[in-house]
């Protein structure tokens, strides 16, 4: 922290100095919103699919063989389910988007709580079954555009 900023924090309390920090926050945001839009990138990375520090997180703390291959699957799972569920809402909307209000803001609030820390894919897990119910209805639709096309 810098010597500037501690003094005006010196002596206040926890309201006032969250604001102080919240109001320094935004002014660095607004100052560095480059350097802002690449961490939050590289935060979304490290959320959803664990890549971040030259690869994924846990290929540091696995061993073996198996470790590594999980890990990727893994990624490879994620990134699967987030691009059928865009798919979903993009072409395949229908009464179903408006129930999934809720479940969308459930992501949402995961995604926003765990965008200022370090946040690897482990904690993205509890919301992984509702993008599933989205990228089933993708699925599900593509395969039923498919098989008609078909016949």
């Amino acid at each position: 922290v810098p010597d500037d900023l501690r003094a005006k924090l010196a002596g206040k309390s926890d309201i006032e100095r969250n604001n102080i920090l919240m109001r320094e926050g935004f002014r660095q945001i607004l100052l560095h919103p480059v350097n802002f839009a690449k961490n939050v990138l590289y935060r979304t990375s490290t959320f959803w699919t664990a890549i971040g520090m030259g690869g994924p997180a846990f290929f540091y703390f696995s061993s073996g063989r198996a470790g590594k291959e999980m890990c990727v699957f893994v990624v490879v799972v994620n990134i699967a389910l987030i691009i059928a569920s865009v798919i979903a809402f993009v072409m395949f909307r229908g009464p179903w988007t408006k129930a999934s209000f809720v479940p969308l803001l459930l992501l949402g609030y995961f995604y926003i709580i765990h965008l200022p820390i370090i946040a690897l894919v482990r904690y993205s897990m509890p919301v992984i079954p509702f993008l599933m119910m989205f990228a089933a209805v993708a699925i599900v639709n593509l395969f039923g555009k498919a098989r008609t096309a078909a016949s």
